[in-house]
């Protein structure tokens, strides 16, 4: 009966473990750049987009999405 409730235990900490994983995994932190910077122009929504690209991509961390609007962009 207590090999069975530790093996019961085991599977589910090894469950837990999986889940928490993927969801770390899938995170995913996502930048936004427009020709124009606008609010705090730190890149972290549409409302604070930033306008330098290359700056954004030397900022960003591991498993970060760049999104770029449509425009001209002058550096």
């Amino acid at each position: 009966m207590k090999s069975y409730q530790i093996q019961k235990t085991r599977s589910i900490v090894v469950a837990l473990f999986f889940v928490s994983a993927i969801n770390i995994i899938h995170a995913q932190t996502i930048r936004y750049v427009k020709p124009t910077a606008s609010g705090l122009g730190d890149g972290s929504s549409w409302a604070n987009a930033s306008n330098d690209i290359q700056a954004t991509i030397n900022t960003s961390g591991f498993n970060t999405q760049i999104w770029v609007a449509a425009g001209t962009y002058v550096h």
